[in-house]
């Protein structure tokens, strides 16, 4: 069905990531993306998107992440138990496709709010509409890196895991390789180096979870 189409990620490999993977050696050398004229950094994209081209980029990214997270998104859905939650807030939500399975699929009352871009925003809204979730799934304008965010709560972190030594497993060693490919300072994350990010920052009880392979969850609570 359309709510599950996945194409656009064919898309985005095509048009992004073939080229650049060419150029692979070059990135892991210097430690930079791989800049082309066609296509911008992301991370520098998704902060400065104003041309009508630079807003179809962020969009079309958008677009291929939801493909390549209604799988994880599903099922986060059905494997964690949000019962005792009435709030979601969906941090560089993307298209929403965590929030709008979850509040889909959840028992109670729940709501969401997907935090990202204006250009980010206006392809979540489409797809909010497309589940008819208006009235419980809301899009708010962010950035992340200045705007606060609550001090407490539970916290849930989809990755594409390494191990310690950071040679795999394959799709997140692959991964990894493609974020140093597409933004300035990208890389992948073990566990243990997301288990210290929480640590110091207040959270406990700190969980892994499997979710669909290649993702896994990380799930943290602050009171």
């Amino acid at each position: 069905s359309k709510s599950k189409y996945i194409g656009d990620v064919v898309s985005m490999f095509d048009e992004r990531l073939y080229k650049r993977w060419d150029k692979l050696s070059q990135a892991l050398k210097t430690n930079k993306p791989i800049e082309e004229k066609q296509v911008a950094d992301i991370e520098s994209l998704f902060d400065k998107a104003k041309s009508n081209q630079e807003v179809e980029q962020v969009q079309k990214f958008t677009h291929a992440m939801y493909g390549i997270s209604i799988g994880p998104a599903m099922a986060l859905a059905k494997n964690v138990d949000f019962s005792n939650h009435k709030k979601m807030m969906d941090i560089g939500g993307g298209s929403g496709v965590y929030a709008i399975q979850v509040v889909a699929n959840s028992p109670n009352n729940m709501s969401a709010v997907v935090l990202d871009s204006k250009p980010v925003c206006q392809v979540a809204d489409r797809y909010i509409q497309q589940y008819d979730l208006q009235d419980k799934v809301q899009t708010v304008t962010f950035d992340f890196f200045k705007d606060r965010l609550p001090e407490n709560g539970t916290i849930i972190i989809s990755e594409w895991l390494l191990n310690d030594e950071k040679t795999g497993p394959i799709p997140s060693a692959l991964m990894g390789l493609t974020m140093i490919v597409e933004n300035s300072g990208g890389r992948g994350y073990s566990y243990n180096e997301i288990l210290q990010m929480l640590t110091e920052v207040g959270f406990k009880n700190i969980e892994r979870r499997p979710l669909i392979e290649p993702a896994e969850i990380v799930i943290g609570y602050k009171k």
